[in-house]
């Protein structure tokens, strides 16, 4: 997991958490003035992106695990958007490239 942060640090964010050693909310929450972001990239899970929305407010959510769920999602209201990449079904397809 480390290599994976040490890759986007390079990217130069605002900010990134390391969610396995940092209390998330916490940092967020410090980081914003209790306010928002704009970008959150999940690579956790279902529960955690559904979780991730709360955060954004004319933001955008990229999940590459699992669809959360947009049931309770204000989508229009908090202008979001999501992006959703399968990298399961690439590997599952067979198809080489």
């Amino acid at each position: 997991m480390q290599g994976i942060y040490d890759y986007v640090k390079q990217l130069a964010p605002d900010a990134s958490i390391n969610y396995q050693n940092e209390d998330l909310d916490n940092k967020l929450s410090d980081l914003t003035d209790e306010l928002s972001v704009d970008l959150i990239i999940d690579t956790v899970g279902k529960k955690e992106a559904e979780l991730d929305f709360r955060w954004l407010y004319n933001g955008r959510l990229v999940t590459i695990v699992d669809v959360p769920s947009l049931d309770s999602v204000p989508m229009f209201d908090r202008g979001l958007g999501m992006d959703v990449v399968d990298l399961g079904g690439a590997h599952l397809s067979g198809t080489p490239y």
